[in-house]
């Protein structure tokens, strides 16, 4: 069996993405919007950035058990199974549970925190 890895080129462009928003996240200014629209922005962009990045960690750990890993041992099958199949579904499965975690949009109810509700109904003491 011939598999052949992503190109590192590939792997390289989305390393060089990832530094370039860190920088971008640490020295970008937003002018215009008000202290508090900033900061929540500047929240978002982190949560979205975190989630990319833990994403792309798993994936090149995937490329690593795929190109390197496997070499150990060219005659065992087994590890070449391990190497292949169980780490790309062990690899997809925990890329799916990061995409849950980062999207309350489609969380189970079950993993979404509890809301707070806020009433805009005041009690005045009787009198």
């Amino acid at each position: 069996m011939l598999w052949i890895s992503e190109d590192a080129p590939c792997s390289l462009f989305h390393n060089t993405l990832n530094i370039t928003t860190a920088g971008k996240l640490v020295f970008d200014k937003v002018a215009g919007m008000s202290v508090h629209d900033s900061q929540m922005r500047r929240r978002m962009y982190i949560r979205k950035f975190s989630q990319c990045v833990l994403q792309d960690c798993l994936h090149a750990f995937d490329m690593i058990n795929c190109s390197f890993t496997y070499q150990i041992d060219l005659k065992s099958d087994w590890l070449q199974f391990l190497c292949f199949s169980v780490s790309f579904v062990t690899i997809h499965a925990l890329d799916g549970l990061v995409m849950l975690f980062f999207h309350a949009d489609v969380q189970p109810k079950w993993l979404r925190k509890p809301s707070v509700k806020i009433s805009n109904i005041s009690v005045a003491p009787a009198s």
